[in-house]
């Protein structure tokens, strides 16, 4: 026993030494990536000065930045632009006071050009609004911001570097958060990770030495190796190839050389490539050793062309795999320590193939709340809000031709407003959504399959409740339907609703229809948008009006059927009989649902079902 816990406790501390090295590896690479941005800004590379940085709010993050900032020199600076900016004081527009004061149009800047030959600091890089992102990123790969507003058109230049934070969650997380844009991933060559590290690995390390611009120089091989781990690694844009390259020649540049290295390249690597890797690459199969075969067996004259077919083989994987014979990944990868590999492959693997849209509501446009929108010009009336900034920059430049020229300035009426120059304020909002579980619970899904149907209903409100769906629960068996559980985020609630769901009795199912109809209804009218989830065989012996009546219920149960249909309402029905029955997959067609029939498998398969045909 004390032998076992002695290697116990000795594996752990292995694991705790691993893990401590990695943090300290990522914590040096963190400090290098920000020593190199500032340099990249200090040369005038601003092109290739761009930083990405997961990281939630914390110490560590305080810290890295303070030595961002305390590594820049006097004449560079951070300009903040949150993500709740307004276009007009992000690209610059009217300025209000002044061009109501002088009478005449009055321009001011935008915090895009007074950026120019510094950096900007994006906060929350995954929660900017589109066309911010927009305007960004065309003045960064254009070097101008191009103004068209307020009767204004003018275009400025601008030469400035971005440093990002990305605060969102891992994607295969259980709530998925909004991802950095993959315009502005794309166009930052520098990718680190600060939520791997601790605070005890963030220690103050010497900053990098300045240098000045001095030519290295890279070779073919070496560029074509670089191209080959990008494609390794899942990355197909030819920004990160071009990325990985002016990095490997800015680290030599730091050590005082002017050639390239492996090493070089090795670090550029963890700098820009793995962090937004979607895959790791493939390690080339070692070629088969056919000759000494043939020297055992020389009279085997039909195998003479095993050499060629063994080098088309090998030839062919390589292509598969997209690495040739002269790059060594294994080495590559010796360069790293296994904690740093591990990490990169439990991200990978958490991380889901695609990402829906939609996971996270519904967005929709709103007068009253939401992220807000530049405004539009129109008429008041509905509860639409006026934008009196706006409207008042709209007006503003016509105040000599809306007042009287016979009256002087001071005389004149304060501000003139036409209807021509109202603006209307816009929100985008995320609706949330519900998903409507309707179970069959009668004598023929009991006597079949409840308990697996249950099973899979526990595991699709548990996926709701990550996505912060509303949920309910309607039962139907007997004479009648039930709603179990009303639209709730308790997840508990519902556990417990659907634990104690009896089985037995007749199939009312135009009623079980009817009563989850209804629901869906009253959700869209709360301005939720709702999906129903059936559970059942397809057969139904009572009708609407609670008898038995075969012929008559499966009549009804069509009817309600295409009332579900001509609602739009997003619908799925899981066959729950033993085997695939025409009446569900006629009930399925006249909802307009998917049908899943139910396989011979657990209830994990069937929720996987249900996530693969939600939209």
């Amino acid at each position: 026993m004390m032998v076992e816990a002695e290697a116990t406790h000795n594996q752990g501390l292995d694991v705790w030494s691993e893990r401590l090295e990695t943090e300290k590896l990522l914590w040096n690479d963190a400090c290098l990536a920000a020593d190199i941005f500032v340099q990249l800004l200090h040369n005038g590379e601003f092109e290739s000065a761009g930083l990405l940085v997961k990281a939630q709010a914390g110490p560590v993050r305080d810290i890295w930045l303070n030595r961002l900032t305390a590594a820049l020199p006097e004449k560079l600076k951070l300009h903040t632009i949150p993500h709740t900016i307004s276009p007009d004081r992000l690209v610059g527009g009217l300025d209000l006071t002044a061009t109501l004061s002088n009478g005449r149009k009055v321009f001011h800047q935008g915090l895009l050009v007074q950026a120019n030959q510094q950096a900007i600091l994006l906060p929350s890089g995954d929660l900017l609004h589109c066309e911010n992102l927009r305007q960004i990123l065309a003045a960064h790969d254009n070097g101008t911001v191009n103004i068209e507003r307020d009767g204004i058109s003018d275009q400025q230049a601008t030469r400035f570097g971005i440093v990002a934070f990305d605060e969102s969650g891992e994607p295969g997380g259980d709530v998925a958060d909004e991802q950095v844009h993959p315009g502005l991933r794309d166009r930052l060559t520098l990718h680190i990770n600060l939520n791997e590290i601790s605070i005890r690995s963030a220690q103050n390390l010497d900053p990098a030495p300045q240098v000045g611009p001095t030519e290295v120089s890279i070779t073919t091989q070496q560029i074509e190796e670089i191209c080959t781990l990008c494609v390794g690694f899942g990355l197909t844009s030819l920004r990160p190839a071009m990325q990985t390259a002016t990095l490997a020649k800015q680290i030599a540049r730091i050590d005082g050389r002017t050639v390239v290295k492996e090493l070089d390249i090795q670090i550029a690597m963890r700098l820009s490539l793995l962090n937004r890797a979607t895959q790791l690459p493939a390690p080339t199969e070692p070629a088969e050793e056919a000759l000494p075969e043939q020297e055992q067996q020389p009279d085997a004259p039909e195998q003479e062309p095993v050499p060629e077919q063994s080098e088309d083989r090998d030839e062919q994987s390589d292509q598969r795999s997209g690495i040739p014979d002269e790059i060594n990944l294994d080495s590559l990868a010796s360069a790293l320590p296994p904690g740093l590999l591990n990490l990169l492959r439990a991200r990978l693997n958490k991380a889901p193939k695609s990402i829906s849209a939609g996971r996270r509501g519904v967005g929709s446009r709103n007068n009253h709340r939401g992220r807000p929108l530049t405004s539009r010009r129109g008429d008041l009336g509905n509860g639409k809000r006026l934008d009196i900034l706006a409207t008042l920059r709209a007006a503003a430049p016509w105040q000599k031709l809306y007042g009287d020229p016979s009256t002087s300035a001071s005389a004149r009426n304060p501000i003139r407003v036409r209807r021509s120059d109202l603006h209307i304020r816009q929100f985008k909002q995320r609706s949330e959504t519900s998903s409507i579980f309707v179970v069959d619970a009668s004598g023929s899904t009991a006597i079949n399959r409840l308990a697996e149907a249950k099973g899979a209903v526990e595991l699709l409100l548990g996926a709701s409740y990550a996505r912060r769906d509303h949920v309910a629960l309607v039962s139907f068996r007997g004479r009648q339907a039930d709603v179990l559980l009303p639209p709730t985020r308790a997840l508990v609630r519902a556990k417990r609703a659907l634990a104690a769901l009896p089985g037995g009795g007749g199939t009312p199912l135009a009623s079980g229809l009817k009563t989850a109809l209804q629901l869906a209804e009253d959700e869209w009218r709360k301005g939720r948008f709702p999906s129903l989830i059936l559970l059942t065989d397809g057969s139904a012996n009572v009708d609407a009006n609670g008898q038995g009546n075969r012929t008559q219920a499966a009549e009804d149960a069509q009817n309600v059927a295409r009332l579900i249909d001509a609602s739009g309402f997003e619908t799925l029905l899981i066959d729950v009989g033993r085997q695939q029955r025409p009446q569900a997959k006629s009930l399925a067609a006249n909802m307009g649902a998917h049908y899943v029939p139910m396989p011979q498998a657990s209830a994990g398969s069937i929720s996987d079902m249900v996530k693969a045909h939600r939209r």
